[in-house]
């Protein structure tokens, strides 16, 4: 299995997401940081399910769009 490495700036991002839902609903903003979580391991399971990041040109590095 492939280590999962979130970048500081990733973890600040999704606070932030947190934080700007939890104004209106903690239940929804729970949710949806949780969907996010839940879809990045996905990558450690599947490593070539997510694209590769296109401005990075690094095949290593993959990304999964979450909604």
């Amino acid at each position: 299995m492939l280590e999962l490495v979130w970048t500081p700036q990733a973890e600040r991002d999704l606070t932030e997401i947190f934080d700007f839902i939890a104004r209106d609903s903690l239940d929804y903003a729970e949710t949806t940081v949780m969907n996010i979580y839940d879809r990045a391991e996905q990558l450690q399971h599947f490593p070539q399910s997510g694209r590769r990041v296109p401005e990075l040109k690094r095949s290593r590095l993959r990304e999964i769009i979450a909604q």
